[in-house]
């Protein structure tokens, strides 16, 4: 059987405790987010043909070395978001722009984030070398986070007022205070749903790996930012 965590996490039945020790944790890495984009890229012919021709050889995609899918990767997508010496590169970028606070990634963002930053890089009439630029990548961040706020926050209708609270906010960091202000009067409690907003929902991230329940700070990751309306200034 293979269920979200989260979706354990709402699990309530008699003896759960007695399973813990016959549970394997699936976890998407870097490598494994990189391959399935790439993966995906390389069913489409054009694609195929295009890398087989800036590599100069015949691509099988299972027998592809770790250095030939990274090749594979920044011919596909711009090497970084923005370019610069400390910035980090675009799949890094994407994948942290995918994580939530209970540090969860998972393929369907990774994938929006290669649709929608191609369909994007089209619309844009530019062509060239990698095929999806930079800018293309940064712009999808804003559709991939809508998405998930509209699709993924739908499954806690009980929440939906305290996801509400956040629109018009201009950080993403708060104060334990400045949560119970925001909440107050809403059902469930403050009290209650800012241990559930951070331990088991995953917009709400302790700040300083401070306990979930009882931390005095928190912070709203960057997947949820722009999909809960909250305006940052700055880059996304």
């Amino acid at each position: 059987i293979f269920l979200r965590t989260d979706i354990w996490s709402h699990l309530k039945f008699t003896n759960k405790t007695h399973l813990i020790d016959k549970t394997i944790e699936l976890k998407w890495e870097r490598a494994k987010l990189r391959d399935l984009l790439v993966k995906r890229a390389l069913t489409n012919g054009p694609v195929k043909l295009y890398i087989e021709k800036e590599l100069q050889e015949k691509i099988n995609i299972e027998k592809l070395s770790e250095e030939a899918k990274d090749k594979i990767f920044y011919l596909i997508f711009d090497t970084q978001v923005y370019s610069g010496p400390r910035e980090t590169s675009s799949l890094n970028w994407m994948i942290e722009r995918a994580t939530d606070s209970l540090d969860g990634v998972y393929p369907r963002e990774m994938i929006m984030y290669g649709n929608t930053a191609k369909t994007i890089q089209m619309k844009s009439g530019t062509t060239g070398t990698p095929l999806i630029s930079g800018t293309s990548i940064r712009d999808s961040y804003y559709i991939v986070s809508k998405a998930r706020c509209d699709g993924y926050l739908s499954e806690f209708p009980n929440f939906s007022k305290h996801f509400e609270k956040f629109a018009g906010k201009t950080s993403g960091e708060f104060s334990r205070t400045d949560l119970l202000e925001m909440f107050e009067g809403l059902t469930p409690s403050a009290e209650e749903a800012i241990p559930e907003l951070s331990a088991n929902i995953g917009i709400l991230k302790p700040a300083n790996k401070q306990h979930a329940a009882t931390a005095l700070n928190y912070n709203v990751p960057r997947l949820y930012i722009s999909g809960l309306g909250i305006t940052t200034k700055g880059r996304p």
